[in-house]
Order: C-alpha cells, then structure tokens, then sequence
C-alpha cells in the first residue's frame, strides 16, 4: 500500500510517521493477543486456510470483478437453498418485523427496532418477492456481494488491480459471508454500508475540488446510517475524518503546499465539517421521527444500550447474553416502574463490577473478553442453518467442511494481518489505517457484550491487509521456491 507521506501534499511526514508506527504497534500487540487468546491455527485450518487464499489468488488472475461476484452471488443462493435456512433469535425478528411491513405496515413501526435500516432493507425485498425465507437469501446475497464490489471500488485507486481483484475475491468469496449471507442480519447490511462509506470516503481523500465536499457529505450520510444500523459504526467517523484531514493529492503541476495555503487548509477542514453536520443530520432526522411517534427523542436505535454494558461485565457469562443480568436489573419485571428504572440500575451495577477491583476487570477485559470476541466462526453456520437444533437435517460432512473452511479462512486472514503489521513498525504505510479501525470497533467491547460474530465488521479491513501481505510475501516465497528448485522458466 503507498506510504503515509505519499497521501499528504505536506512534506514534512516525520509526525505521521511516528503516528503510523504508535498505531502499528498498538494494533499489533492486540491482535497478536487476539490470535493467541482465540486458539492460534491448528494444522487442518492452516491447511484450510492456504487452500482457500490460494483459490482467491488463482480466482483473481482468471476471472474479472464481475466474474467472482457472480461465483459470491451464485454461492449464497445455492447454499440458503440448500439448507433451507431459518432464521431464529434477533435473526427471526428482523424478518417478521420486514414481513409486516412489506404487508402493509408503517414504516413508522421500524423505528422501534434494534437496526431500522435492516428492517427497510429486507422489508422491500418481502415486497418484491413475498414474506417467506426465500426473500432473505436473495437480500442477503446482493448484500454481500455489492458490499465486496464496493470495497473493491474504493481500494483500486491505491493497489495494483491484481491486487483489488483479490480483495475483491476474498471478501465475495470469504466462507462465513456466503453461508451467513442466508440469514436475515444488520452483519449484511453493515458489510454493505461499510463498502459504500469507504469508497466515498476515498473518493473525497483522493479529490481536491468541489467534489470532495460532495463525497465527504454523502460518506457522512452512509456512516449516519451505519449508525442506526449499529451504533458501534460511529467509529468509523474518526479515520474518515483524519483521511480527509491529511490527505490531499499533490497538485499536478508540482506545486507546493505553501504556494497554495488558503485552499489546501479550505479544502482539509471544510470537507470534514460536512461530514460531522450530515451524520449529525441523519442522527437529529432519526430523533425527530422518533418524537414524532414515539414522543421520545432518541439519539440511537437501541434502548438497550445499558443492559449491553452489564451483560459485558458480567465475568460468570464471559462477558455475554444472559437472563440472570436482565431480570436481575429489572428488564423482564412485569411492574412498570421496576422496567422503568431497569437501565439506570444496570448501569450502577456495571460500574460496581467494573470500580469494585479494576485490575480484575482489565485483566478479564484482554483476555476472557478478548478470546470470545475473536472466536472462530463456526457459529455463524449455525445461524445459517436456523440454530443448532437444525444442524442434523444437513449432510455431516458438507456441514464439517463448510465449518472447516470458514474458520480456516478465518484464522489465515488473522494469521497475515498480524505479519503484516510487523513490516509496519519499521516503515508505517496506509495499512495503519486498516488496524486503527480493528481498534476502534474492539474498544466498544471492552465494556459491552461480546461474542464472535461482532468481530465481522473488522473482518473486510483484515481482509485487504491480509491481501497485501499475501502480495508482500509472494517474492520471498519464489526465491525461496528458486534456491530449492532452480529459476523457474
């Protein structure tokens, strides 16, 4: 990926640099705590792993951007088909809430849900096609699939397109999107906003006229929606920010910064405002509504950010889901008042556990948290196929497989992105940026609930960090292959 100072036109990159190598480090050491506390990779899944990049890499040379996504479309399909696939838990109720307004319903009533945007998005598929499960393997697969030829878009100008191209077939192809594509979930959703805020974004980095004013409000807009999608999304606000206050291109002529000041620093401060004002804008459009019919003006989908908190504290359960938390806190009483001051008592409780031995909690917080964060994604078949319940009605050995496949690629897109960040601490490029991300949406759960499936928004930024240094490694892997074998022909 180009070097920090090539994204900027100032030329003293000494700060940046030093900024790039602090965050190389930082996003190291985690993950590399990640990777250990979740189990490193076991010899089938590195095998699993090599197979399935190897694949993308072979994909990437023979097909085009169209051609793979067609292979990712065509995949998901067969797959819901398939298995049958059933949603169950927050999965069924996003569908039954899309069913009902699909049939008739109030927009209005989506407010009230976890993720209103998930509730749109598969609503106007049960309008095109009907209320049954069908409607969500078809949402999810154009979901997924647009979402990895948006990040494939917004990572082109920046990488050879070899490289785009396998980024693009390993996100359209990574295992756990095509099997989880199935299930009605904000994951699809988000994967799909988060490709169109990073094209946007990179659009208006890469601008250095009146369009990046443009781009920038439209990319603060995507992430206002991410937002309401959920709410963890809004970390996504800081590197779009500092992108667009560090990089401006070069001007074309030569030129210096200086000779240019007053439109440089226009065009570095102005284009981010727009972006803070348009999420701001659909935050304060969101609560409008939300008084229109609810009489509460709300700042985020969720009511139950509290009881996430407790839920996150809770060292018993690992930091996950539980009822005890919640009847305890006074979420599952029938009294009224009791509920009413259920969120207020759950975040005294949280506070207690976190105030009453603070060591106790950040020793839990980066390791018991950390692995259940990180865990393979086994779980995510599961989902697929309608819970743990279902899992006998498909073949065992097509079920093992599909397992195997996606927690190898899994931890070999861990695996790569660890070692790249290696090469970072020397000479930080714009690969920082991709584990600076990683960190942002992994501080949320420091404190919040945790469980495998929250990590899959990191999961496409890995992916093209995984791809570079896939890239990086292919020289020495043929010199290598050239002592032991002879100059290939």
């Amino acid at each position: 990926m180009p070097p920090l100072s090539t994204l900027t036109e100032t030329t003293n990159s000494r700060g940046l640099t030093i900024c790039g190598t602090a965050v190389a480090a930082t996003a190291f050491l985690y993950l590399l705590n990640a990777f250990v506390q979740s189990g490193y990779i076991n010899a089938l899944e590195l095998v699993a792993g090599a197979f399935w990049i190897g694949g993308c890499f072979l994909m990437s040379r023979w097909l085009n951007a169209l051609g793979i996504l067609v292979v990712s479309f065509t995949s998901s399909l067969v797959w819901g088909f398939w298995v049958d696939s059933q949603p169950v838990s927050d999965f069924l109720n996003f569908h039954n809430q899309a069913a009902r307004v699909a049939e008739g319903g109030s927009l209005w009533s989506s407010l009230g849900s976890k993720s209103p945007p998930t509730v749109v998005y598969y609503a106007a598929f049960h309008a095109l096609l009907g209320s049954d499960y069908a409607p969500n393997y078809f949402a999810g697969a154009i979901a997924w699939t647009a979402g990895a030829l948006l990040i494939y878009r917004a990572i082109l100008p920046f990488v050879t397109s070899g490289q785009a191209r396998m980024v693009c077939a390993c996100t359209a192809t990574y295992p756990s999107f095509v099997v989880f594509s199935v299930v009605p979930s904000s994951e699809g959703v988000v994967f799909l906003l988060v490709g169109a805020s990073a094209l946007l974004a990179s659009k208006a980095a890469r601008r250095s006229d009146g369009r990046r004013w443009a781009y920038a409000g439209l990319a603060g807009f995507a992430i206002g929606v991410l937002y309401l999608t959920r709410m963890n999304n809004a970390v996504l606000l800081l590197p779009c920010t500092m992108a667009l206050l560090w990089c401006l291109p070069r001007p074309p002529d030569g030129g210096s910064a200086k000779t240019t000041w007053r439109e440089s620093w226009k065009l570095r401060t102005g284009p981010p405002g727009v972006l803070l004002a348009t999420f701001a804008a659909v935050i304060g459009l969101f609560g409008s509504l939300s008084t229109l019919e609810t009489g509460e003006f709300r700042v985020g989908p969720s009511r139950f950010g509290e009881l996430l908190l407790l839920f996150g504290t809770n060292t018993e359960t690992n930091g996950g889901y539980n009822l005890d938390d919640a009847a305890l806190a006074g979420y599952l009483s029938d009294d009224p008042v009791t509920k009413a001051a259920a969120p207020a008592k759950a975040l005294d409780m949280a506070f207690d556990r976190v105030a009453t031995d603070p060591w106790r909690f950040v020793t839990f917080a980066a390791t018991t948290k950390v692995q259940r964060l990180w865990a393979r994604e086994r779980s995510l078949n599961h989902w697929s196929l309608g819970g743990r319940e279902r899992a006998e009605n498909v073949n065992y050995y097509v079920r093992g497989s599909a397992i195997l496949a996606a927690d190898g690629a899994y931890r070999m897109v861990l695996l790569l992105f660890v070692v790249g960040l290696v090469a970072e601490l020397r000479r930080p490029t714009a690969y920082v940026a991709l584990g600076g991300i990683a960190l942002l949406y992994s501080l949320p759960h420091i404190f919040i609930e945790v469980q495998p499936r929250y990590h899959l928004p990191m999961v496409p930024f890995l992916i093209v960090g995984a791809v570079m240094t896939f890239h990086r490694l292919l020289p020495i892997a043929r010199k290598f292959g050239d002592r032991i074998y002879g100059p290939s022909t």
